[in-house]
């Protein structure tokens, strides 16, 4: 895995943001913290209709579908998954601002910073550093993921009852072949009952099977095994 260098130390170092107004409300929070996520990662390319959930100043065109998909992708992308690798707390980083962008190519020798991140089975080209502070991340996360939390417990519910409903057709199915190698014992459980040909007859008879008849029935403990 790729890694550079970041740090307060380095001259030149190229800064940038910009300033935004975000209403008081989970949804429109959301969806500007997954802006920025993006702006950080290189997510368009990968996920479908990315641009409308990351439209934060039109948070009320959202249906409830696409809020769902906003909020499986926040949680898909938490901080617990990026901090340390391309999002980081720092104060002094972010000047005056609550959170600051930085370049990748920003060099020094105090932050560690991955240049590739595998989430959700992808691998995930970083081509910005975000510095943040406390309040930021509380405020454009933390808080309003809270407020989805019965909505994040009902879509874990859904993923799980799909998963727990393939499992009894896949049971079924495993039940199937006993259920009839049983029923192709039953007629020689049957044929155990009747009278056994003996003597010289019967085992000259025994070799004239014919190659693609069933082996011969040994006798074990009186079952006749096949």
């Amino acid at each position: 895995m790729a890694t550079a260098l970041i740090g307060k130390t380095d001259v030149g170092v190229k800064e940038f943001g910009r300033d935004v107004e975000v209403a008081e409300n989970p949804t429109a929070k959301l969806m500007y913290y997954l802006d920025s996520i993006c702006y950080v990662l290189n997510i368009e390319k990968t996920e479908r209709n990315i641009r409308k959930l990351r439209d934060y100043q039109n948070y009320r065109r959202l249906s409830d579908e696409e809020i769902n998909n906003l909020i499986v992708l926040c949680v898909l992308f938490s901080p617990d998954v990026l901090l340390g690798k391309c999002i980081f707390p720092d104060e002094e980083m972010c000047g005056m601002d609550m959170n600051k962008f930085y370049e990748l190519s920003a060099v020094s020798h105090r932050f560690l910073v991955t240049e590739e991140i595998v989430i959700g089975g992808q691998t995930r080209r970083v081509q910005k550093i975000l510095f943040f502070r406390d309040i930021w991340l509380e405020c454009f996360y933390l808080e309003p993921i809270k407020q989805y939390q019965s909505k994040i417990e009902g879509i874990a519910a859904t993923l799980q009852g799909r998963s727990v409903a393939r499992q009894p057709t896949q049971t079924r199915a495993g039940q199937s072949r006993p259920a009839s190698s049983q029923a192709t014992r039953r007629p020689q459980t049957q044929q155990r009952a009747l009278p056994s040909p003996t003597g010289p007859a019967a085992a000259s008879r025994a070799p004239t099977r014919p190659a693609t008849a069933s082996p011969a029935p040994k006798k074990d403990d009186g079952c006749v095994i096949l």
